[in-house]
């Protein structure tokens, strides 16, 4: 038997179905040519968790970081916490974190190789404390992975996000799910 849900042209789909379903895509496209990626009206009541993944990313810089938004509007408050760790072939480290920044500092990249970066975030449209966890990964001679943790420590609800590098996107593509309850 075929792993559940296998749907076909024409079927009609049952209740049970659907609700098999583990995660819906909600906005997906290119990263563009800038040095942000805005994608907003993606975080709702519909969902309590979220995953985003952005595949195939090449920049000119070598920095990235992620803050949150509402209704069209970044949210540049000190209430972003982190912690990060990275490891490449020869070392692994934990990087001091911090409990006041006004965005989450991804890990760093080398400019114009593949860098690909997921992460997990719980209840941003709640008015909670919304978390995530996130991990990333830069193709280059030396590769260098980067795990972390981030936390907006004020009761906010969120319905986008903005991804912002140190240099011009020439590449790659993002996907955003929401993950069933």
């Amino acid at each position: 038997m075929a792993t559940p849900p296998v749907f076909t042209a024409g079927a009609v789909l049952t209740a049970a179905q659907m609700n098999a379903i583990g995660g819906w895509l909600l906005s997906s496209g290119s990263m563009g040519t800038s040095t942000t990626k805005t994608v907003d009206n993606v975080f709702t009541s519909d969902y309590d968790n979220y995953y985003i993944i952005i595949q195939g990313l090449k920049q000119a810089g070598t920095t990235n970081s992620l803050q949150w938004r509402t209704g069209g509007a970044t949210n540049t408050t000190s209430n972003y916490a982190y912690g990060r760790s990275y490891q490449d072939t020869s070392a692994m480290a934990w990087e001091a974190g911090s409990t006041g920044t006004t965005s989450l500092p991804l890990g760093s990249t080398v400019a114009t190789v593949d860098y690909s970066f997921e992460m997990l975030v719980t209840t941003p449209f709640a008015t909670n404390q919304t978390q995530g966890w996130f991990r990333q990964v830069s193709n280059n001679t030396t590769p260098v992975a980067w795990f972390g943790w981030n936390i907006f420590k004020a009761t906010t609800s969120f319905d986008g996000f903005i991804f912002t590098t140190g240099g011009n996107m020439s590449a790659g593509t993002y996907r955003v799910y929401g993950l069933r309850n």
